[in-house]
């Protein structure tokens, strides 16, 4: 059997070896070092922290999203036209 891949690869939890600044709101919410911090990453070497407050809302539009995807593939297939050339 094929190895199931993870589709989580670019979002991991950390927790902060020292203070972080949020991405989503840097003026007011910071990271204290030893606190959990969802780190997004978005290139080789670009990442984005984000602190608990704000990480929550977009893990749950993530659940939702994924949710979503899982029932269209669990649905029973929908013939769609296809226009020859």
């Amino acid at each position: 059997m094929a190895q199931v891949k993870n589709l989580l690869v670019h979002a991991v939890l950390e927790v902060a070896e020292r203070q972080r600044i949020c991405h989503r709101n840097r003026r007011k919410h910071r990271i204290l070092k030893g606190e959990p911090c969802l780190v997004v990453h978005s290139g080789r070497f670009e990442s984005k922290n984000y602190c608990r407050e704000c990480a929550l809302p977009m893990l749950e539009k993530a659940q939702e999203d994924l949710g979503g995807l899982r029932a269209a593939l669990a649905a029973k297939p929908v013939a769609i036209p296809h226009s020859g050339s």
